[in-house]
């Protein structure tokens, strides 16, 4: 069958033929965007002018219309199908739309809250006395008070934003991390800039020495900075309050200087009123060389020896580091060597025995415990262990709850059963009820045990404190 080779047709056979192996090869790649139908009707549509070259043959024409009509419905389909993705693509981009705009709102009010809470944050700031800044996790500056623009002469507007330790240079002249910085990261090297850190939780405490501060002056420095949340419990930054103790620190050392020189005034104080007492007990001795009544010279060797007790204790103190309070253990074994020598008694024959509590008493305790002491050990020299006979003396001083306990011992010949210490003539005794009932509020009582045994309770005072806690019985 002879081909009519018009132009016509010649057309119909190239468009057929580019049209269906394009639209074919489209079809392979997307089948979603161009449907086979859709292919198969551009083909018909083009391959009917194609039939209609051919020369005439039975029912041509009828193949013409019906792969015109075909390809003309498959095109309308494609064309309502295109439609409908059209549609479909414009509700998607619409939802889109919504979606952006829901978004754009959300990061809108987030963005208007960020600044809410910024303001807010710089007007609780600037109501605060000390000088506050803060920064974010950036190191950016997102507050500065009116404390800090009076120390450092920098207005808000001159530093809010800015970044790169940019609130460093009207402290140390240079940028550098500064302690806000330790609380966001621990940098080791940062932290060499100041004296000593004390860390609490979050926070940190220094003081530092700012040279440049107060017109060149110099300004010691307070600092406590402490990590920044946001309602939500979020880290958002860092806060740095400083506080000028300038004043303060001056105060400090010139009370420091007043208690130095109180102390030495104390010490040379303590110091003459020994060698008066020292000058007081050679003058006493002096006249014992000259007295022959026994009676008269042990009189003036007792006020010697108490003269003595009160001269150690002058003594301790002018030595001691804390002239409040007396090292009760020492002062009180001194006491009694000094006495072996004051009645030329051998430590040999008689031994002391010692338990007491490492305890610091006040002053006027130590005194009065010290005299007490001082009679019955006396007491005990001259009569207790007659002939040169050997003894035992022991000596306890501990402190239960608000209460000291002193008890005396000796295991010599005792105090006759017709002798009541608290109303003998003797003024040895006498001072030592003295001094427990009257001086000390204290109470005394004594027991004729294998010797002799005074048990005395006196309060506790301010200003005595114990070095621990370990109890003796």
């Amino acid at each position: 069958m002879p081909l009519n080779l018009d132009p016509v047709s010649l057309l119909g056979i190239i468009l057929s033929a580019t049209i269906g192996i394009v639209a074919l090869g489209v079809w392979f790649q997307s089948r979603e965007k161009m449907p086979l139908f859709v292919s198969i009707g551009f083909w018909l549509f083009c391959g009917s002018f194609a039939i209609a070259g051919f020369e005439s043959f039975p029912g041509q024409m009828g193949a013409v219309l019906i792969s015109r009509m075909f390809g003309f419905i498959s095109i309308l389909l494609a064309l309502f199908f295109y439609l409908g993705e059209v549609r479909k693509q414009n509700i998607l981009l619409l939802e889109r739309n919504e979606c952006l705009k829901s978004e754009i709102a959300i990061r809108s009010k987030a963005e208007e809250a960020m600044k809410l809470s910024e303001r807010q944050l710089t007007d609780i700031i600037n109501f605060l006395p000390d000088a506050t800044f803060a920064i974010d996790l950036s190191g950016n500056v997102i507050a500065w008070n009116h404390a800090i623009e009076e120390m450092t002469g920098i207005h808000s507007d001159q530093i809010i934003g800015k970044g790169n330790y940019e609130y460093s240079l009207p402290f140390y002249g240079k940028r550098c991390p500064v302690l806000i910085d330790l609380v966001l990261n621990e940098d080791q090297e940062a932290k060499k800039a100041y004296p000593s850190i004390t860390k609490t939780g979050g926070k940190m405490i220094s003081e530092t020495y700012i040279p440049v501060l107060s017109g060149g002056k110099g300004a010691y420095l307070w600092l406590i900075a402490s990590p920044l949340y946001d309602t939500n419990g979020t880290l958002i930054g860092a806060v740095e309050s400083i506080r000028d103790i300038t004043e303060w620190k001056e105060s400090e050392d010139k009370n420091k200087r007043a208690l130095a020189e109180k102390d030495v005034l104390l010490k040379e104080i303590h110091h003459r009123v020994k060698n008066n007492l020292q000058v007081i007990s050679a003058l006493i001795e002096l006249q014992i060389h000259y007295m022959k009544d026994a009676n008269s010279i042990n009189t003036l060797r007792d006020s010697q020896n108490r003269i003595r007790t009160m001269a150690i204790i002058h003594e301790t103190l002018y030595r001691a580091k804390d002239l409040a309070r007396v090292e009760f253990p020492t002062y009180i074994k001194k006491l009694v060597d000094t006495l072996f020598d004051s009645y030329n008694v051998n430590d040999e024959s008689i031994s002391v025995v010692y338990r007491i509590e490492p305890i610091d008493l006040d002053v006027d305790t130590a005194i009065h415990c010290g005299l007490i002491i001082n009679e019955l050990v006396s007491n005990s020299f001259k009569h207790a262990f007659p002939d040169n006979r050997e003894g035992k003396i022991s000596i306890e001083f501990y402190q239960r709850d608000e209460t000291y306990f002193l008890n005396y011992w000796d295991n010599g010949i005792g105090i006759p059963e017709g002798i009541d210490f608290e109303t003998t003539e003797s003024l040895g005794l006498k001072l030592v009820n003295l001094l427990v009932t009257e001086q000390l509020e204290g109470t005394i009582s004594m027991i004729r045990d294998q010797g002799t045994r005074f048990n005395m309770t006196i309060p506790v005072r301010q200003g005595s404190t114990r070095k621990d806690q370990n109890k003796s019985g």
